[in-house]
């Protein structure tokens, strides 16, 4: 799915997508690095081509064209490419985005042919009528995926990632220096930079440039990288903080952000709050599955309790406490955000059950307000549940996320993934309890 740019014609946007296809990085199942645009909706190029049926009155060498695309017919493709004629260029688009996986190679000489050409890709008139909404997919850095409008500055930055891959980062910076600036192209070299430990190139990159999509978000927290990188992990806090501070941020960019905050943390020794916040946090600590067998139980004892009184006290720690007040409205996510900073923060600074009571009155919230028919909101439920991890108490971990998975119940709606596997996990390793 794209992200942010809400508002604005996306289909002329450059989107931050996140992995959500079957296979591979990209967000849809496709043998080309393209995706198209369709009413919000990212599709693939076959599916689109599935769709059309050629113009009326379209010449031969069109038809013919449309019909190798959605044939997948390669030699036709190749050879339309390869000869002059009225959609060469255009052959040579699909062409380029067709090979970039098998034959990385040949797909970096077909764009730079096309780049020399003085016409821009995005115009060209069989691809505008056959796939309208066109974006190549980019990777901006190794973790950063972005589908960029058809164009030069998109095959470009393709070209430039290829670069990158084949072992040769000057020719692709060289070649990401040629292209119209904007955040994407920014974003790209400040990803090369810090490869290269050119961390002064890598902030002016960044420097001075809003913050107003989600492109722009990118390009600023990876200069919040650079700033880690280069020893200075309060700077890359203080930067981050000003620039999520009261936003709501798309999905892909904000595991971005936590993951960069959580290696500026680490490198603080804040390890507990970054264990608590950053991208890794549900499944980094919790990778247990292939383990469980050999696992070492906790060290914590159960202090010659049995195992049954040691549930039964768990669930009485975490159990719901009837509400003091009224119930708070649990739609607005800044809010959610600042609840969970004061428990983070709490925990900090050490004051372990301050920050678990904070962490329970809010539970306590969460399921008032799916009794009035709310959503469940996850988040105090697993910053408490990575509390008591970090402590090694893993039955008040496993009581925590029971009862999320309770308020899910009676919402009607189920634990996310990443959740659910953490549980089942966390069950499992229990079992060596008993």
């Amino acid at each position: 799915m794209p992200t942010a740019n809400r508002g604005a014609d996306a289909s002329h946007r450059t989107l931050i997508v996140a992995p959500t296809g079957e296979e591979g990085f990209w967000p849809v199942d496709s043998l080309w690095r393209a995706v198209v645009v369709v009413s919000g909706e990212l599709r693939s190029p076959e599916w689109m081509l599935r769709q059309v049926k050629a113009v009326p009155l379209s010449s031969r060498g069109e038809r013919a064209l449309l019909e190798a695309a959605r044939n997948d017919d390669g030699r036709t493709i190749l050879a339309r490419a390869s000869e002059p004629g009225e959609h060469r260029v255009a052959a040579a688009v699909i062409a380029a985005l067709r090979l970039v996986k098998d034959h990385p190679d040949r797909a970096l000489r077909f764009l730079g042919w096309i780049a020399q050409g003085p016409n821009d890709p995005g115009d060209l008139r069989f691809l505008r009528r056959y796939l309208p909404g066109l974006h190549v997919l980019v990777r901006l850095d190794a973790d950063v995926g972005a589908a960029v409008a058809l164009g030069h500055t998109a095959l470009g930055l393709l070209a430039g990632e290829l670069l990158r891959d084949s072992g040769d980062p000057a020719r692709a910076d060289q070649l990401l220096g040629s292209l119209a600036p904007g955040a994407a192209v920014a974003a790209a070299r400040t990803a090369l930079r810090i490869a290269a430990g050119d961390f002064a190139t890598a902030h002016s990159l960044a420097e001075n440039r809003p913050a107003d999509d989600d492109c722009g978000m990118v390009l600023r927290i990876l200069d919040a990288r650079a700033r880690v990188a280069e020893g200075d992990p309060n700077a890359a806090l203080a930067e981050l903080n000003a620039l999520l501070q009261g936003r709501v941020v798309a999905g892909p960019v904000e595991r971005l952000a936590r993951g960069v905050r959580g290696q500026a943390l680490r490198a603080t020794g804040r390890d507990t709050e970054a264990d608590l916040i950053d991208d890794d946090f549900v499944t980094g600590r919790k990778r247990r599955a292939a383990e469980v067998e050999a696992v070492t139980p906790p060290t914590a004892p159960l202090f010659g309790r049995s195992f049954t009184d040691a549930l039964d006290d768990a669930w009485a720690r975490v159990r719901r406490q009837p509400l003091q007040k009224p119930v708070e409205p649990l739609d607005d996510r800044a809010r959610i955000e600042a609840r969970c900073e004061e428990a983070i923060a709490l925990i900090a600074a050490g004051h372990l059950e301050s920050a678990e009571g904070t962490l329970l009155a809010a539970m306590d919230q969460v399921d008032a307000w799916v009794d009035e028919g709310g959503e469940v909101v996850e988040d105090f439920f697993v910053l408490l549940a990575g509390l008591f991890d970090s402590q090694q108490l893993t039955i008040e971990e496993v009581a925590t996320l029971d009862r999320l998975r309770a308020a899910h119940g009676r919402a009607g709606s189920a634990l996310s993934d990443e959740v659910a596997g953490r549980l089942r996990e966390t069950e499992a390793l229990l079992e060596t309890l008993r």
